[in-house]
């Protein structure tokens, strides 16, 4: 049964990896590290799987936070102070992750008490770079999701609809997603006009709740 569960997820990231909107080669590292990371998780037994050490865990936030570091950016973004931001900031920050690794006693408490809340306006910072930096991605997941909320407002059926064409050749004819993602969209794409507010949000507050 692991088995099968690595090779169906190793599926689906190919399958998806290779889509129309997704060509960059940073994201195709991430995912493919990730990958490796639940491979090692699939293939040991359950009891084993959450009994994971604590140095290891420190170890593996490092690893992540050193591929974000390096991979920050997004798809199609311009070249502005945004961007640039982008990857200036997660590297000023790397010390501060660092701690989670070293010997502690050598730091401030105050350091120590607020890092991790540091990190989480990092990570809020960094999802608005992103919006800025790249204001209209040219790819069909942004533009069904912007367009979806307005679609459901009007009547219409969200899953029987032509979107704004994204694609040369292609027609954007499809909704591949599940009604709760057009329905939470609606106020974030009413006011801000950009459906990754809700996906930003979404991440900070589940790290918040962790």
């Amino acid at each position: 049964m692991h088995t099968l569960s690595v090779l169906l997820l190793f599926l689906s990231i190919i399958i998806t990896t290779f889509n129309r909107g997704f060509f960059s080669f940073p994201a195709l590292v991430m995912v493919l590290s990730i990958l490796a990371i639940l491979v090692k998780l699939f293939l040991k037994s359950p009891k084993q799987a959450f009994r994971i050490p604590l140095p290891f865990l420190q170890l593996l936030f490092v690893v992540v936070y050193s591929l974000f570091m390096f991979f920050s950016g997004g798809i199609y973004q311009g070249d502005n102070l945004a961007s640039y931001l982008l990857y200036f900031l997660p590297l000023v920050s790397f010390p501060l992750v660092l701690t989670y690794i070293l010997d502690l006693r050598n730091f401030s408490s105050r350091v120590l008490k607020y890092r991790f809340y540091f990190l989480l306006l990092l990570a809020l910072t960094v999802r608005i770079l992103i919006i800025i930096a790249s204001p209209r991605p040219v790819i069909d997941v942004f533009t069904i999701l912007k367009e979806s909320p307005f679609v459901f407002l009007s009547g219409q059926n969200p899953y029987d609809t032509v979107y704004s064409p994204v694609y040369p050749g292609v027609a954007t004819d499809y909704y591949p997603y599940w009604p709760a993602s057009f329905i939470l969209q609606i106020p974030f794409v009413y006011i801000f006009g950009d459906p990754r507010i809700l996906l930003g949000f979404a991440d900070i507050l589940v790290a918040a709740g962790l």
